[in-house]
């Protein structure tokens, strides 16, 4: 089990403690244990859809947790969902996908920039349906600015090695 430090904001914009936790392997788990008592759980074919299992059961309790997976514009790739879904695209507005713009599911993100599940869910089908995604394909900056991050790879958040069995993630650029 891995296990996260977060918070969660409610109704009046308050934080409270949150300690998550998940499986490593399949079947897919996530806990959510708030400070004062109350456990969330949620089990799905990838983290994410736990995640958002354990998040619609928040939202019941006007609770919002403040981790990636929680923001408007994340989504795991197909391929990233087979392998779990540690990882999710933080999908840009108007461009292409890059490496660039993965990030892991469980870091923690501003209250500002999260929403409910059901939000998200509208978001990601709005984009896929927008037209606007089309003229991504024809912009030559977003070709420009996808083999950029394809020689740079991603940024913001590095794999370190602090032991010899023991790999975190640390923030910095990728080289």
């Amino acid at each position: 089990m891995s296990r996260y430090d977060l918070q969660a904001v409610d109704a009046g914009g308050a934080a409270r403690s949150v300690r998550v936790t998940h499986s490593q392997a399949e079947p897919w788990r996530v806990a959510a244990q708030v400070a004062g008592g109350l456990t969330y759980e949620g089990e799905g074919q990838d983290l994410f859809e736990a995640l958002g299992r354990v998040r619609e059961q928040m939202q019941q309790d006007a609770l919002l947790l403040c981790c990636n997976g929680s923001r408007r514009n994340a989504r795991p790739s197909p391929a990233m969902s087979a392998a779990g879904a540690e990882f999710v695209y933080l999908m840009p507005a108007y461009r292409l996908m890059t490496v660039r713009d993965i990030h892991p599911l469980f870091a923690p993100a501003p209250a500002e920039k999260v929403v409910g599940v059901k939000e998200q869910t509208e978001y990601y089908v709005t984009k896929l349906s927008s037209r606007k995604y089309l003229i991504q394909w024809v912009n030559p900056i977003s070709w420009i600015k996808h083999l950029e991050a394809s020689i740079r790879g991603p940024k913001g958040w590095v794999l370190e090695a602090s032991g010899p069995d023991t790999v975190r993630w640390g923030s910095g650029r990728a080289r």
